[in-house]
């Protein structure tokens, strides 16, 4: 990927016009430790947080130094574990915690 289109793909990211950022990034063979971070931020934003994660660890392993990556993958990893507790806590609550009550020998009203 040249620099125009890393350019590119960051003023798209900027402007919030993260398809277009990520389509861009799509169509390049090249791939960078930079062209992974990008990826994985655009993937992220347009829900893709699985593909994501897998650019932004890349990005991370090609360039272990850089804190911008580093702190990306920090803040996905945090957003994506929120949501697992919350998620798991949300799943585990027992149907007798409820207040449902159900009579299944209630006659059923005739209209």
């Amino acid at each position: 990927m040249n620099v125009e289109e890393i350019a590119k793909a960051k003023e798209f990211i900027s402007a919030n016009k993260y398809e277009l950022a990520y389509d861009l990034l799509m169509k390049s063979p090249m791939r960078s430790a930079e062209w992974f971070y990008l990826a994985g931020v655009a993937a992220m934003k347009l829900g893709k947080y699985g593909y994501g994660e897998h650019c932004l660890k890349k990005a991370n392993t090609m360039q272990p130094g850089n804190s911008e990556y580093f702190n990306a993958l920090n803040m996905l990893s945090a957003y994506t574990g929120n949501y697992r507790r919350r998620a798991s806590k949300y799943n585990s609550k027992k149907l007798s915690d409820t207040d449902v009550r159900v009579n299944f020998n209630a006659t059923p009203p005739c209209d």
